[in-house]
Formats: C-alpha cells, sequence, structure tokens
C-alpha cells in the first residue's frame, strides 16, 4: 500500500497559497500512484475558515484516484461533527475509527487536549489482527524540538506523548500533525517509525525552506520525502570579514541561484566588518540576489582596526618571535571581532 501523509494545511479563506498547496500534494499523488492520502490535522485554520471554504473545496478534493483521510487538529475545533460535505473523508468519531486496508489496519485519531490511561489502552489493542498498523494523530512528541518548530502554535504541548509511550502502543508507521518546519522521521525503540510531513507549505517565517510531503510504501517499509513546488519563505545569514567580501557574495549568487525560479520569498542578512566601501558591497549583494529582502549590517573595517582590544593584540603580534603565521593569526582574529561586533557582543 502506497500512502502519501501531509499536515497542517491551515486553510485561510484570505489566502490562496495553502490552497495552493493542496493542489500540488494532490499532484504528487496523483504521479506517485498512492492509494490513500492523509492529512494529520489542522486542515483549517479555524472554523469560521472552513465554514466559509466549504463550497469551493469539494471539487478540489474530489474525484481522485486515491482516497482521502483526514483528523481534525486543534485548529479545527468542532466543525467536522455538524455533517458538513467537505469532500474528503474526516475522522470525527470518538474516541478513533479503523480504516482497513487489506492486510493494513490505519487507527485515526481524531484531536483532544492531552491522552487518557484509557484511551492509551484502547490504542494499544486496536487494529491487533492487521499485518500493519498506523496511527493518524496530531500531537507533540518529545524529539527535542524548540517552541518555533511548531510554526504559529508556539510551545504549546497539543497532545503531549512520548516515544516511550509510542513504542508500548507497538504501531509500525505513526503519521503525525502539529509541527509545522520540516519533515522528521525518527525510530521508535519497538521498530516502528514516527514521522512528521511538516506543513506542505510556508505559513510564516518560521517555517523555512522546501516542502515537503512524506510517502510511506507498506510493503517495501520505505517512507521517502518528496519535495513540493508550494510557495516556501527561505533565509539566509551571512558574516563577512576584511577581505572576504567576494567569496560571501560568491556564496550568496550560488544560494539564490537554486532557488531564483522557485514559489518563495527569500530574506538576506549580511553582518560583519569590511574592507571594501560600503555602498559597493551592498549593490554586489543586490546583483547576487536581486529578487531577496536584503538587510544590510555591515561595518567599515576601521571600526575593528581602530578598537582598543584589536590594537592591543597587534602590538603584541607585532612583538612576538613566537608567532610564524601572522598574517593568518590576524585574520583569524579579525574575523572573531568581526562576528562578535556584528552579534552584538562587543563593546565599540
Amino acid at each position: 500500500m502506497r500512502i502519501l501523509h501531509t499536515s497542517d494545511l491551515h486553510l485561510r479563506a484570505d489566502s490562496k497559497l495553502a490552497i495552493s498547496s493542496v493542489k500540488a500534494v494532490f499532484q504528487v499523488a496523483e504521479s506517485e500512484h498512492v492509494d490513500l492520502v492523509t492529512i494529520g490535522g489542522d486542515i483549517f485554520q479555524s472554523e469560521k475558515d472552513a465554514d466559509m471554504l466549504r463550497p469551493d473545496l469539494r471539487r478540489l478534493f474530489q474525484g481522485h484516484p486515491f482516497r482521502v483521510i483526514a483528523i481534525p487538529g486543534n485548529h479545527d475545533g468542532s466543525v467536522f461533527t455538524k455533517g458538513f460535505d467537505f469532500g474528503f473523508e474526516v475522522c470525527e468519531a470518538a474516541p478513533y475509527r479503523e480504516y482497513k486496508f487489506g492486510d493494513v489496519s490505519l487507527i485515526a485519531l481524531p484531536y483532544i487536549d492531552a491522552p487518557t490511561d484509557a484511551l492509551l489502552l484502547q490504542l494499544k489493542s486496536a487494529g491487533l489482527s492487521a499485518h500493519k498498523r498506523i496511527l493518524l494523530a496530531h500531537c507533540t512528541i518529545d524529539l527535542g524540538f524548540g517552541g518555533g518548530s511548531f510554526g504559529e502554535e508556539g510551545s504549546q504541548r497539543y497532545f503531549p506523548v512520548s516515544r516511550e509511550i509510542l513504542s508500548e502502543l507497538g504501531y509500525d508507521y505513526v503519521l503525525a500533525g502539529h509541527f509545522h518546519s520540516h519533515y522528521e522521521i525518527a525510530q521508535l525503540r519497538s521498530g516502528g517509525r514516527f514521522a512528521y510531513s511538516g506543513s506542505p507549505v510556508s505559513h510564516s517565517w518560521k517555517e523555512l525552506g522546501t516542502r515537503h510531503v512524506l510517502l510511506l510504501d507498506t510493503d517495501t517499509g520505505i517512507i521517502n520525502p518528496i519535495p513540493l513546488t508550494c510557495h516556501y519563505c527561505d533565509k539566509k545569514e551571512l558574516i563577512v570579514s576584511p577581505g572576504r567580501e567576494t567569496g560571501v557574495v560568491d556564496e550568496l549568487a550560488r544560494w539564490y541561484d537554486d532557488k531564483k525560479d522557485d514559489d518563495c520569498q527569500l530574506q538576506v542578512v549580511v553582518r560583519g566588518v569590511i574592507q571594501e566601501n560600503e555602498s559597493k558591497l551592498k549593490r554586489s549583494l543586490e546583483r547576487a540576489a536581486p529578487k531577496a529582502d536584503l538587510d544590510f549590517k555591515c561595518r567599515d573595517v576601521t571600526q575593528i582596526l581602530n578598537h582598543r582590544l584589536y590594537r592591543t593584540f597587534k602590538e603584541k603580534l607585532s612583538s612576538s618571535q613566537q608567532i610564524r603565521y601572522k598574517d593568518e593569526v590576524d585574520q583569524v582574529v579579525l574575523e572573531t571581532m568581526s562576528a562578535l561586533l556584528a552579534g552584538g557582543r562587543l563593546s565599540t
């Protein structure tokens, strides 16, 4: 069985970007000849968005050679319990619903704030007759992520669950939602695997880089990320030091060249101290990445050359008889002081 997994669409009535990402997901699903597309919650940004978009979504979600099964997330509220037709299957049955596909069982778990012991016992025994068991959930797992990895959700832990608990449940695969930043695939102690797909579109500057969906083949056991052609945001931060201006421009040009034809918004932040004319370097950077938003934070090198700490160092370096490669040492100190000054960790 071939399953394409995505999550956290956050469809909004005032934005077409997320709806375009659904089309991109379905294009991959058709080209990969999948049997099923799973959506791990937060289909809509709010219940109001769900109500406004519902009439136009039916055509988008229907008429495909694969099934679409979704679960509600914390943003979806109770909209799926009202009997509306959204054009796709949504599991709203408590505590879960089992979908059977031959020897594969999909346990779809509607979102609740936190798992209870009773629910975990039920999940442990669900679908045991199947050869492969898959859990579809919207949750926060302990993989060491910071709050920013969950996009606009911040640090609040929705349906918190540990890797140990998931291992005890014994599923072969856990396809999850709630993590926006990027896809993540983790091995569980039980031998099963846990997978976040990340959101299929950048909803904010907390979700950077090309977006992905995950393709699961239950016959081979392989989970592969597949890049999408959806809109995304990306950011490049560079630190420049005296004499290295050309290298920074070249690095930016290579980064930009890989993205210039994509549907994306780009930010570039350049910090440091330089010996080249500030205006000249800024123009070079703008030519290297013409469609990027450039935040130019460079300072003239004289701030370092005239800094009391650097002058003291230079005097000792010049008088030292033990240091062989003085030019190289000088460059390292300049780069270090440039980085400290650019980061606000060195007073002027």
